[in-house]
């Protein structure tokens, strides 16, 4: 069973990457206190503001610091982007756009950074002033399930869906190395693909079944053992079952002692000297250093028990105890710990270690020494993408949670709450204490936990059923659980039977749950032709998308006759889909529409409903809204995030650079644009539709007055006048 473990079902395509760099046009204005740079300044056109705070203290999530060979620059790099910094002196280079990418490298000669991107383009950054110098495609037939970049950037190697080991070159392209890890699946295999995501935004979720693991190509949601020498002569890959030895120099496969074979899933990186760090969680073996020669244990040292990664000096482990805490520095040598305080990211080499702590210092140790030596504020750069979200009715209070950090917080002042640890939902009403959804983790029943009103401190309201998937739908859980599958075959003339891959369902059931108790109240099993289920953490419904001439789809047209009469009149065609509008607290059917476009539903990123309305997004941002009552077209646009409600027939689109269009939910007629100063993250109605909260990507929190909308909307800004001959014969 193929299963992911990042992000968003909807995949990061290039479409979402050059989608994302129209959405990141503001770069940071200044990287530290007392260190000049030219701000950026954008028109700001907003109207109604209410209130206007900034997260206090705001939210850092998990981040990566990576030093170059000569020690003089550095980059943290996060989801969001890179931010360079030179060393001497102590400045901001430049801030680098290159989200969903994996995890970059200096080139061996320091001048250069090197970045490779999940849909596989490779992209050279020079040190010295931030500026790309080049870019282009490394993408190859399949592409990559997983991949990594060389120490000094000039390989990358990449795991495909057909399980071989590929080696390309960076500059060129050139495959110079293939080899087999695992044989290759049939045509005929079934491979179970995981959509669930963490995600504050609808997504589907769930398994469907594949015939190869090529939907999860180029997405960056698995990582497979790819695990390159600090100097670039080796390079291991593969698992426990199978794995394999590369010898970098003559690109030939080489001889792996059997024992580290078995240990394969538990290698942590490798050391200088021929030897590898293992820590094997699942069997809870303390870390052991490793012989690749012989296989033997070469000694145990007393590593605390976390999340642990190399440094660029592989003599030192950087280890976190678990997601959203404080990382520690151990020297793995000398077995201690160097005494580092609240720090959030650490990189060493050449005896200096850099940290960052949580509130935004970047600090700078020389070996054996406690206190920096060099020290500098980082000003905030932008949020990584929102894994959970959530805003009570009137729009009091908001919480959030990135990778690393999470936060509960007033709207109207930004200041914290609750200090929470990391969520999966919060579940935020005016008049009841909020709760908290804990993250999922593997073989860890996930909790519901509730502050105490006197002293913050969170307790478990309730405990989720061993192995239930629990997805947040605004005031209910949903509860997905798998059937035994029961696959159809059929017998080809001269043949053995075989699985017909065109009748295969994965069977499951759903279960709607009361938050505050965990009891159930509806339960829905769906056995043949089943539908892809979409959560929406921000509304009170979800959506079923069925496969149009399927059994399901047929019963879910005939509840709306308008919608009957289209379905009946319509050439339904195989990629066609029927999505099917549900109550997520009663489970009952609200309606559906047929949609004639697309390939079927697992093409579509997003589903949601409010009101008389249903939306739909595919590519990350090509918005449609339909109509419930008849099917129509009401709307088509790009942007990001829609937001709506239902009781102003209000939606609100980011239709990027800090714009945020006002749109008419029955006509779709656009009522006005406001333009914030700032990328914006993250937008909710109040119930009542009379406010707006908008959450930037710097993390200040707008209050916006929709209540006079229709009657009192922004004017249209005015056009841009064209430059003059005389101007153009003259530039200034």
């Amino acid at each position: 069973m193929v299963r992911s473990d990042s992000d968003k079902m909807p995949s990061y395509t290039r479409g979402r990457l050059i989608a994302c760099s129209l959405f990141l046009a503001l770069l940071l204005g200044a990287l530290f206190q007392g260190i000049s740079a030219q701000p950026t300044h954008t028109r700001e056109r907003l109207r109604g503001v209410l209130s206007l705070s900034r997260l206090a203290p705001p939210l850092r999530g998990d981040a990566t610091i990576r030093l170059s060979p000569d020690g003089e620059h550095l980059f943290l790099q996060d989801a969001s982007g890179i931010m360079l910094v030179s060393r001497h002196p102590l400045r901001l280079v430049s801030y680098l756009e290159t989200r969903f990418s994996y995890s970059a490298r200096f080139s061996g000669d320091s001048q250069s950074i090197h970045v490779v991107s999940h849909d596989l383009l490779a992209s050279t950054w020079r040190v010295s002033d931030g500026k790309k110098i080049e870019s282009h495609d490394l993408s190859f037939p399949g592409g990559c399930l997983s991949a990594s970049l060389s120490p000094t950037a000039d390989l990358l190697a990449c795991y495909t869906p057909e399980q071989d080991l590929v080696i390309l070159r960076t500059d060129t392209g050139q495959k110079v190395f293939s080899s087999s890890i695992h044989p290759h699946p049939s045509d005929r295999a079934i491979v179970p693909i995981l959509l669930d995501t963490e995600s504050a935004f609808p997504a589907p979720f769930g398994f469907i079944l594949s015939n190869n693991t090529k939907p999860l190509a180029n997405r960056g949601l698995i990582h497979y053992p790819l695990w390159f020498s600090p100097d670039g002569e080796f390079l291991l890959a593969g698992d426990n079952i199978s794995a394999l030895r590369v010898n970098l120099s003559t690109f030939s496969r080489e001889n792996l002692p059997s024992a580290v074979h078995k240990r394969m899933h538990a290698v942590v990186g490798v050391l200088r000297g021929e030897q590898t760090l293992v820590y094997d969680t699942l069997k809870q073996e303390p870390p052991a250093i490793v012989s690749l020669s012989t296989g033997q244990t070469v000694k145990t040292p007393p590593l605390p028990a976390g999340e642990i990664a190399l440094a660029t000096d592989t003599r030192f482990a950087i280890i976190r105890k678990r997601a959203g805490t404080s990382v520690q520095v151990f020297d793995v040598q000398n077995n201690r710990l160097v005494p580092v305080d609240d720090c959030i990211a650490a990189d060493v080499s050449e005896n200096v270690l850099v940290a960052l702590d949580s509130e935004g210092t970047l600090k700078f140790f020389r070996a054996g020494e406690s206190e920096p030596f060099e020290g500098a504020r980082l000003l905030l750069g932008e949020l990584p993408p929102l894994r959970a979200a959530s805003v009570s009715p009137s729009l009091d209070l908001l919480s959030i949670a990135v990778d690393g950090a999470a936060g509960t917080f007033s709207s109207a002042t930004g200041v914290r709450k609750f200090s929470t640890g990391l969520f999966a939902a919060a579940f935020l009403e005016d008049s009841r204490p909020p709760l908290f959804l804990s993250p999922r983790k593997f073989k860890v029943r996930q909790e519901v936990m509730r502050p105490d009103s006197q002293t913050g401190a969170f307790a478990s309201a309730w405990t989720a059923a061993e192995g239930a998937n629990l997805h947040p739908n605004g005031n209910t859980l949903l509860e997905y659980s798998l059937y035994e599958p029961e696959f159809r075959v059929r017998r080809q003339p001269g043949s053995q039977m075989i699985i017909d891959m065109a009748f295969v369902d994965v069977p499951y059931r759903l279960d709607g749950l009361d938050p505050a108790s965990g009891s159930k109240w509806w339960d829905r099993g769906f056995n043949q032709g089943v539908p892809i289920p979409f959560a929406d953490p921000q509304g009170d419904r979800f959506v079923l998308a069925w496969k149009a001439r399927s059994d399901g789809a047929k019963e879910a047209v005939k509840r709306v006759p308008a919608i009957h009469d289209l379905y009946k009149k319509s050439k339904v065609a195989e990629q066609d889909t029927v999505f099917e509008v549900r109550d997520s607290r009663t489970g009952k059917s609200l309606g559906s529409v047929l949609v004639q476009f697309g390939g079927g539903p697992i093409d579509f990123g997003s589903a949601s409903s409010v009101g008389d309305a249903l939306f739909l997004v595919k590519d990350e941002i090509r918005l449609s809204v339909f109509s419930l009552k008849d099917g129509r077209l009401i709307l088509r646009r790009k942007g990001l995030h829609p937001t709506a409600n239902a009781e102003s027939s209000l939606l609100a689109l980011d239709e990027g650079g800090g714009h945020l269009g006002i749109y008419d939910l029955s006509s779709g007629a656009k009522i006005e644009e406001q333009l914030f100063p700032d990328l914006i993250a993250y937008t909710h109605f109040s119930a009542d539709g009379k406010k707006l909260l908008a959450l930037t990507q710097h993390q200040d929190v707008y209050i916006l007055d929709m209540s006079q909308v229709r009657e009192h909307p922004l004017a249209p800004e005015p056009p841009i006048p064209a430059p003059s001959d005389s101007a153009l014969d003259n530039p200034q």
